[in-house]
């Protein structure tokens, strides 16, 4: 009898965690399509605030998987940088023992980039501090809008061109 009940449970806790599973899959596509919580609790059957828990849920289980997935491809890269880094160390040994100073030079090189990936990578470096200046030297206030990615040329015109509609119209910045 008592192993009846134990069985019954837990098929009842399997069926409660799959409809669970689901409703959190199904609260999270319904969000991502904009849907508000009441209409996710409508079409799920439940509260508001439990549609917000799924969708809570939903968002901790995407942080974990994105957090574990970047940690994997992380180590990746470090073993990568890793191989290339002995690659590098054997070709500067090699150039040394040839008292080739250009080969050393080169292998040198790689050696300092590899370490510099490997740097962004773990974000070892200090951070740093960028500042816009106009042609007088001063620091330019404002905001730059960029769309998205662009050639570096562009960039930069663009830049021009704002710096230079804002010395034209002479802005006062105020500091929010």
């Amino acid at each position: 009898m008592a192993g009846e009940k134990k069985q019954k449970k837990g098929k009842k806790s399997s069926a409660n965690t799959i409809r669970v599973a689901e409703n959190v899959a199904k609260a999270m596509e319904l969000r991502t399509a904009y849907h508000t919580f009441e209409a996710i609790g409508r079409q799920l059957g439940v509260s508001r605030a439990m549609a917000h828990r799924y969708v809570l849920q939903g968002q901790e289980e995407l942080v974990k998987r994105t957090v574990k997935s970047a940690a994997v491809h992380r180590e990746h890269e470090a073993e990568r940088l890793s191989r290339l880094g002995l690659i590098a160390n054997a070709l500067l040994q090699r150039a040394l023992g040839k008292q080739d100073e250009k080969g050393a030079l080169a292998a040198v090189a790689e050696l300092r980039k590899i370490s510099e990936s490997y740097r962004k990578l773990y974000g070892l470096d200090a951070p740093v501090k960028t500042e816009i200046t106009g042609a007088d030297g001063q620091p330019l206030g404002g905001v730059l809008l960029v769309p998205g990615p662009v050639p570096l040329e562009q960039w930069t015109e663009e830049v021009a061109k704002q710096q230079a509609a804002l010395m034209a119209q002479k802005v006062e910045v105020i500091d929010a």
